[in-house]
């Protein structure tokens, strides 16, 4: 998503004042940039803004001409990474439905998308987890799209072909993505091993893992 377009998905964001001129854009984006960079290492208690405003190279005032405080600055963070999620996945749907997919190279394709939006957002998945002893409402933007992305791409990996006539194939389905998103979440949070979220094997692990699910024989 371009620096522009980042944003103007901000317009009426609460807690950021939108800025008038191509300097101010730059620096909001900067500003953007560093708080994406620095939560992949930083906790969002342990992020300053003088550690923002380093990285972005601008000053403390600079951040407060355009966000109202941390939280809110973390919050446009969040709500830029759904917006990037929303427009990714429009793209998806369309792939998906341009023509038939067999279920292995289907699967494949939605484990892919979904591992490199999490490394893309990565810190800000994290920031959002660990929020939630402090406010439940954190993680519900993040619960709400994986909500939303299971009951868009359920009935897309039910019309794949090779998938098993089983009776309780749509909660197979479910919990196929149940899995990969737990698989997911947890390498964001703790980093178990042995794939890590940047390696390309968590794909092709993920997805045999999936396929071999669906298609496993009842009982």
């Amino acid at each position: 998503m371009s620096a522009q377009k980042s944003l103007e998905q901000l317009d009426g964001h609460a807690g950021f004042v939108p800025p008038r001129y191509a300097r101010g854009k730059r620096t909001a984006d900067a500003l953007l940039d560093s708080g994406r960079k620095l939560l992949r290492t930083h906790s969002l208690d342990g992020m300053t803004i003088e550690d923002l405003c380093a990285g972005a190279n601008v000053t403390t005032g600079a951040f407060y001409r355009r966000f109202e405080s941390k939280d809110a600055f973390f919050k446009a963070l969040q709500s830029l990474a759904m917006e990037d999620a929303t427009v990714g996945n429009r793209a998806l749907l369309a792939e998906l439905d341009s023509r038939e997919w067999a279920l292995g190279e289907g699967i494949a394709l939605l484990v892919r998308n979904s591992r490199l939006w999490y490394c893309l957002h990565e810190g800000v998945i994290r920031a959002s987890q660990m929020q939630r002893s402090r406010d439940a409402r954190s993680w519900e933007p993040i619960k709400q799209l994986g909500i939303a992305y299971v009951e868009q791409m359920a009935p897309r990996v039910e019309r794949m072909r090779g998938v098993p006539p089983w009776p309780d194939l749509p909660l197979r389905i479910r919990f196929g993505f149940q899995m990969m998103f737990g698989t997911l979440v947890n390498a964001v949070a703790n980093n178990p091993g042995p794939l890590e979220l940047t390696s390309p094997m968590l794909d092709v692990e993920l997805a045999r893992s999936f396929c071999a699910y669906l298609c496993a024989a009842p009982g």
